[in-house]
């Protein structure tokens, strides 16, 4: 991945986000973009969110115009046991829009590095996989850990209020492209909670 100054961080799906994190020593300067979604009416079924893409195309430009990535790190997620073939459906096709999205976005600019990592390659990396939390208790776990990573060094964050754990694993994605945050992100995992008791008041990541 050799050392890139902009990473972008994609965590897909329809309440997904893209969080962009720029290299500026001594610290780093964030960006964060929550997948904007609508309701959707079926006939007989509950409106369902679906992924907003004119305003996905708006964000996307913009966050693309400010913070254009040398390194895209998207996760690639697969089918989970238990889900529904239209869940499976409907998650797919919100990935590849936002792929999409992001592509023609970053067209005529300079091309970035792609890398796609399944969701227990990088958790595992940083210490975020525990088979018997539950979905909440893991996202709350991400939201953590960023946290104290922003703390720790006094990153620049633009507020965006509502939506952390959506935010947080994208926030997470685009860190592991920065080497060095990659290494802190690595040391978290392995120290105990302990460690962290200086910081009963987290800052808010959005």
């Amino acid at each position: 991945m050799g050392n890139p100054h902009i990473v972008w961080g994609v965590d897909p799906g329809t309440r997904g986000a893209i969080c962009a994190v720029r290299r500026a020593d001594p610290t780093y300067h964030v960006r964060t973009v929550a997948v904007p979604h609508r309701y959707e009416q079926k006939t007989g079924k509950a409106p369902a969110p679906v992924v907003d893409a004119d305003r996905l195309i708006d964000e996307a430009s913009s966050l693309s115009a400010e913070f254009p990535p040398d390194l895209i790190v998207f996760e690639k997620v697969s089918a989970m046991p238990k889900q529904g073939v239209v869940s499976m459906f409907k998650f797919g096709w919100a990935t590849g829009l936002i792929e999409g999205i992001i592509r023609a976005c970053l067209r005529g600019k300079a091309e970035p590095e792609w890398l796609f990592l399944p969701p227990f390659s990088w958790k595992a990396t940083l210490g975020l996989t525990d088979k018997n939390a539950s979905k909440w208790d893991r996202k709350q776990k991400s939201v953590e850990r960023a946290n104290w990573l922003i703390v720790d060094t006094g990153m620049e964050v633009l507020p965006f209020h509502g939506r952390e754990s959506d935010v947080a694993e994208a926030f997470l994605l685009a860190c592991f492209g920065h080497d060095k945050l990659l290494r802190k992100l690595r040391e978290y995992g392995k120290e105990d909670r302990e460690k962290f008791g200086r910081y009963p008041q987290p800052i808010p990541l959005v």
